[in-house]
This record gives C-alpha cells, sequence and structure tokens, in this order.
C-alpha cells in the first residue's frame, strides 16, 4: 500500500518558486520535465519509502538528490 507523502506549507512555497524561477528564467520544456522528474520521485516514494536515504529517522526525514541543484527533504 502506497504511503502518503507530505509537504510542508515551507516546501510547498519553496517549490512554488522553483516553479516560478524555471518558468521565468528557463520556460515550459524545462519546467515540464522538473515536474515530471518531481512527480516520479513522489510516486517511487510512496511507493518505496525504503530506498531513500533517512537524515532524521527519529523525524522520519529522508533525502533525495532531484537534480544538480535541488535537494528534496
Amino acid at each position: 500500500m502506497a504511503k502518503e507523502v507530505i509537504l510542508t506549507p515551507t516546501a510547498e512555497e519553496d517549490f512554488e518558486k522553483v516553479i516560478d524561477y524555471l518558468n521565468e528564467v528557463w520556460g515550459g520544456w524545462v519546467t515540464d520535465n522538473f515536474l515530471g522528474k518531481f512527480e516520479e520521485m513522489l510516486n517511487a516514494l510512496s511507493e518505496r519509502p525504503e530506498m531513500y536515504q533517512f537524515v532524521d529517522p527519529a523525524k522520519n526525514i529522508q533525502k533525495y538528490t532531484l537534480t544538480k541543484y535541488n535537494t528534496v527533504y
């Protein structure tokens, strides 16, 4: 059974800023590519959370390097 992935309000705000930046500076193709990678990562995390490194097991926080410049916690 898939687990729920929760983004904190801060994460949601940061995510929106990244999307806005990508649209403004790089255009739709790069933004769509980033969104596709992000969605794949969320689906994988939901289905197989054990494959991601824990940075704080007590708080159940994991990390994934999405791109060279973006790490998701």
